[in-house]
Parts: C-alpha cells; sequence; structure tokens
C-alpha cells in the first residue's frame, strides 16, 4: 500500500532497482531539480496529483536527463494527458502509472520495453 509521496518515491526505486538499473535511491528533500529518485543512467519523478500529468512537466524532466546523461522516468498516479503521452514516446521517455494498491502499468512503449527487457545499462 502507498501511502504519501515518500512511499511512492520509494516504490518507484524499488521499480526501477527490479529493472536493473544500480544503486537507486530517493533523492533529498529540497532543491532536487524535480528529481525525486536517481540511480545509475537514471532520473525519475514521481508525481500523486488529481490531475494527469502534463507535457510541460515531461519536457522538464527531459531537460535534466539529458544533462545527467540518463534515461527517463516518470510515475503518475492520475495518468498522462494525450499531449504528453505523444511527447514521451518521441523523447522516449519511460512512462508508469502506479495505484495506491502498489500495482503498475506501462504507460507506453519505452516502459513496456523496459519490464520486457529490463535496463540497458
Amino acid at each position: 500500500m502507498i501511502k504519501g509521496h515518500e512511499a511512492a518515491e520509494a516504490y518507484a526505486a524499488e521499480v526501477l532497482a527490479a529493472l536493473g538499473f544500480q544503486h537507486v535511491v530517493r533523492t533529498p528533500t529540497g532543491a532536487d531539480g524535480g528529481i525525486d529518485v536517481k540511480g545509475v543512467g537514471i532520473v525519475a519523478q514521481v508525481k500523486m496529483e488529481a490531475l494527469p500529468t502534463s507535457r510541460d512537466r515531461l519536457q522538464a524532466l527531459f531537460g535534466v536527463a539529458t544533462v545527467e546523461r540518463s534515461a527517463a522516468a516518470f510515475f503518475s498516479l492520475a495518468g498522462y494527458t494525450s499531449q504528453a503521452l505523444a511527447w514521451a514516446d518521441r523523447a522516449e521517455i519511460a512512462l508508469f502509472e502506479f495505484e495506491f494498491d502498489g500495482s503498475l502499468l506501462a504507460a507506453n512503449a519505452t516502459a513496456e520495453h523496459l519490464i520486457t527487457h529490463g535496463a540497458d545499462v
């Protein structure tokens, strides 16, 4: 059961580690540049909001991932707007949807590829 933002971030870190990314940790609260979880070759953001995640949030994550020379993953409780889904497919950002009960869904082909093949690090 996921209760609160910290638990959601810890869950995202566990998922990324299970997919094969190494040294995956939650980032310290504060000036993290929008990154909630980080590992070798991956940066991720986690949102527990009532509204679907928008394209601009994905673009910000993509900018950080580019600077970090890392892949990007986004975990959203409310899903994604259609514009966000289309843009993430072009940018190859792995999109995941999660539920409070801990169930996880790959929301795009990049996330599905990660689930099927694991990290290529």
